[in-house]
């Protein structure tokens, strides 16, 4: 834990992709039983050890802006997956609205502890808090 608390608290950077038999290992433990050996590379996309976000949009030769700006993409739901899209669509340059039917965003009544990259840093995030942050 102290790595994460200095990580979060510090700044400093997190350990890179750990072996593979100690991936195994944590994942093993995490579990609570084994966990089949072709699950680990999936893992270790997921942790994002590398930090080298394989979600991320590349564009194999620059989009001018003009298409870009005649395709619009309408995201219904607020939730997780809804923000987290809303952030790829920003990422990749594409305009954007995100529908919700709820006054909140996320599970209502509910706060969360997210303990992934890149919002480790917040000591209590709710997921309100993240579209402002990634300015969605």
């Amino acid at each position: 834990m102290h790595v994460f608390k200095a990580y979060r608290d510090e700044g400093r950077v997190l350990p890179g992709t750990p072996p593979t038999a100690l991936l195994q290992r944590m994942c093993d433990v995490a579990v609570g039983r084994p966990v089949p050996f072709e699950y680990l590379p999936m893992v270790a996309e997921e942790l994002n050890f590398d930090r080298t976000d394989a979600k991320t949009v590349r564009w194999r030769k620059p989009v001018p802006r003009r298409h870009l700006d005649h395709f619009n993409v309408l995201v219904i739901g607020a939730g997780f997956s809804g923000i987290a899209l809303g952030a790829k669509l920003k990422e990749a340059g594409f305009p954007f609205i995100i529908g919700e039917k709820n006054a909140d965003v996320g599970v209502p009544g509910s706060r969360m502890l997210i303990l992934a990259s890149p919002w480790i840093r917040c000591k209590r995030c709710s997921m309100a808090l993240l579209p402002r942050r990634y300015g969605i």
